[in-house]
């Protein structure tokens, strides 16, 4: 069954050190890794609400913890805010990647746990690292082709 959201565009800042360790490092699937983004849906402006994110993933688990926002909010405090100040200051993270796509996603209609997501348009930039300056960079897939994620609890 197709989620509430229906057809939407996601798009993502994710912040990495200067030499990308945290993209090298995940790229060698340890037991432990962790990312940075913010992430929005829809078109952004200054007062759009979008999503400090915290993701880890431990023995095949992935746990994420996310604070909602406006773009030129200033910061409060909130442990979730402790969290994300921590890794951004342990890795000296500074914005290294944009990353956006267009999803449709639905759940299982005998169990909402289950989650499919079909991404396409999915494209990127290194540059121009603002969530507000819109959707644009280079494609990743040909116009016909399709990312489907299924997510589940837990480690499969």
């Amino acid at each position: 069954k197709a989620d509430h959201y229906g057809e939407h565009t996601i798009s993502n800042i994710y912040f990495d050190t200067r030499d990308y360790e945290l993209v090298r490092q995940s790229i060698e699937k340890p037991e432990y890794k962790e990312k940075l983004r913010l992430r929005a849906y829809g078109k952004v402006t200054d007062n759009s609400v979008v999503y400090a994110e915290l993701k880890k993933k431990f023995d095949g688990v992935v746990y994420k913890r996310r604070i909602p926002m406006t773009l030129c909010q200033a910061r409060k405090e909130s442990q979730i805010l402790k969290e994300i100040d921590y890794v951004l200051n342990r890795y000296e993270l500074k914005p290294a990647a944009y990353v956006a796509y267009e999803r449709v996603a639905y759940y299982g209609k005998d169990n909402e746990e289950l989650r499919i997501t079909f991404d396409r348009n999915i494209c990127c930039r290194c540059s121009g690292l603002e969530l507000k300056n819109g959707v644009y960079g280079t494609m990743l897939l040909d116009k016909n082709q399709i990312l489907m994620e299924v997510k589940i609890p837990g480690a499969m």
